[in-house]
């Protein structure tokens, strides 16, 4: 497994998110989720757990700024890391 944290740092700049704001963020999150915009980061060939179904799927994780933008396909971002 990939450590978060390590993620978020490399990714997560404090300065940069102080300019966006809560807003520029938002907007951000949701271009990538309807797929306008690249993500930062795509974690792919790793395991989701359903929390509601209580099942572990196999799906394709988008992050944005150290958060999660989307879980399934997406068709592009800055940087990908192959998890299996």
């Amino acid at each position: 497994p990939v450590p978060c944290g390590r993620w978020r740092r490399r990714s997560v700049d404090g300065d940069r998110r102080r300019r966006l704001g809560v807003l520029g963020v938002r907007k951000k999150l949701l271009a990538v989720a309807r797929g306008d915009q690249a993500a930062d980061l795509l974690l792919t060939g790793g395991r989701v757990l359903d929390v509601f179904t209580s099942s572990v799927i196999e799906a394709d994780v988008a992050v944005v700024d150290g958060w999660i933008a989307s879980v399934g396909p997406v068709r592009d971002a800055v940087e990908k890391v192959d998890l299996a």
